[in-house]
């Protein structure tokens, strides 16, 4: 399956101009009307088995700001497909902007409290959901299924494609931001001998992506080529946490290079590789290439942060 390639930008920054590391930006936030970032890549091949089986109904699992049930919402509308999100915790007395969008798109929302979350990944409540909305496929939280793994080894290789097209020296390292590490694993499976991938954690507390990483690339029965690590350093207070410094960060960023932001993800992996420049932890020489994951309509969280320059996708 081909997508659309999207242009590597150059972020002309004066630091690292001083540190002589060229960095480009994967703007996978421009590379769907309604499916940005690495969602598009995770729900591709889902909804693909899906319509090959007959199955009409897309259920799913998010928060009130989840960007992977505001995709599947969209994705499900411009397919002709019915579409389930079941939403960790009540929102029905003051539904998020995220969603009214889903349910505008026809979604379906269904609250549910901690107990029933808990169990969103057990047997017995996926056969509850079936007895519930018939010709249903149900799609991890995150779209964190082999599927989805399949899809975000396209981004790997939209980026591999990218680095024919850059000077013989190539590329030295790849950051991008880890949820579920789904994305992470799936560039860490195309990236050639040379390529560092960091992943960018925004968790507090212990380090469950190296291992959940590595259990997808065992499972799929891949050696990676380039060399890889989760970098728990950046996640400021911890996950959708919005602390002075960071606030101040994104503030300054889109100012500086007109590229928008979410708090949640892109914010802390550009944070960390500005302070990884700052601390000469790259190379003279060094060429860097940060993935810009989407997830801009989650910003509407953050109400603070919202101006004109602010996509939602």
């Amino acid at each position: 399956m081909m997508l659309p390639l999207v242009p590597l930008q150059q972020l002309r920054s004066a630091l690292a101009e001083q540190k002589r590391v060229q960095v480009l930006v994967q703007r996978e936030d421009l590379v769907h009307r309604t499916r940005s970032g690495n969602k598009l890549y995770k729900l591709c091949f889902n909804i693909q088995y899906a319509k090959q089986h007959g199955m009409q109904t897309l259920v799913s699992f998010g928060g009130g700001y989840s960007n992977h049930l505001h995709a599947l919402a969209l994705a499900g509308q411009e397919e002709g497909m019915n579409t389930v999100g079941i939403i960790r915790g009540d929102y029905r007395a003051n539904l998020t902007a995220t969603l009214r969008d889903c349910q505008a798109a026809g979604m379906q929302v269904r609250f549910v409290d901690r107990q029933q979350w808990a169990l969103r990944n057990t047997s017995e409540y996926c056969l509850s959901l079936h007895a519930d909305f018939s010709n249903a496929y149900i799609i991890p939280e995150g779209g964190d299924n082999a599927l989805g793994f399949r899809g975000t080894r396209l981004l790997g290789q939209q980026i591999g494609r990218q680095l024919q097209g850059l000077p013989p020296s190539g590329c030295t390292h790849v950051l991008v931001a880890c949820g579920t590490g789904t994305t992470m694993a799936g560039i860490v499976a195309e990236m050639p001998a040379g390529v560092a991938v960091l992943g960018v954690s925004p968790l507090k507390g212990d380090d469950k992506l190296t291992a959940a990483i590595s259990a997808k690339l065992v499972q799929a029965s891949i050696e990676p080529q380039c060399s890889w690590k989760i970098d728990r350093r950046f996640c400021l207070e911890g996950y959708g946490r919005l602390p002075n410094e960071l606030e101040r960060f994104i503030r300054f960023f889109e100012r500086k290079f007109m590229i928008p932001l979410d708090p949640v993800y892109t914010a802390k992996v550009m944070f960390a590789l500005f302070t990884m420049l700052e601390a000469d932890e790259f190379q003279p020489g060094d060429r860097v290439i940060v993935i810009h994951t989407g997830g801009l309509q989650g910003k509407r969280g953050y109400p603070k942060l919202m101006s004109p320059l602010q996509l939602v996708g």
